[in-house]
């Protein structure tokens, strides 16, 4: 979902900042993002690159990291998350709203189709091979997208 954001926003012109650890920089870039390597002392590092501050977040990790960039952004209507429903609503922030249906994915499928949108699929799997995909995607080593295939 990040390299989706990063790519929608800096199509409609915005400054993305992308936060990743230092293996994911060249991929961050890649998607035309101000690069900033995620850990201790975030927000500092951001602000080193937009002092002024930033018009929005879209946080997609929650807990602490979301509490220490909250800061940064003024409108806290702006301050949205993907992953932690219960810090976003502390801190006065806005879980992303989905918009479900055909229309949405007619709309990404067409991006993608005329190349504005790239899934950035990295591998696929096998349906016999689901928990190892799965082990990729939730030790957060996975770079792009993974894919199971289902025969069929």
């Amino acid at each position: 979902m990040g390299a989706a954001a990063a790519q929608l926003a800096r199509d409609q012109g915005l400054t993305v900042i992308g936060t990743a650890s230092a293996g994911k920089k060249a991929f961050a870039e890649s998607l035309g993002a101000v690069y900033v390597e995620y850990g201790d002392d975030l927000a500092d590092r951001v602000r080193a690159v937009a002092p002024a501050g930033v018009d929005g977040v879209l946080d997609l990790i929650g807990g602490a990291e979301l509490d220490a960039v909250a800061p940064l952004v003024a409108d806290r209507g702006k301050l949205v998350t993907a992953a932690d429903r219960v810090t976003v609503a502390r801190l006065g922030g806005e879980p992303v709203r989905r918009a479900p249906g055909r229309e949405t994915l007619e709309a990404l499928a067409a991006r993608v189709a005329g190349g504005t949108l790239n899934p950035y699929v990295s591998q696929v799997f096998a349906l016999d091979r689901a928990a190892e995909a799965l082990r990729l995607v939730e030790g957060g080593h996975a770079l792009g997208k993974i894919v199971i295939a289902v025969p069929g």
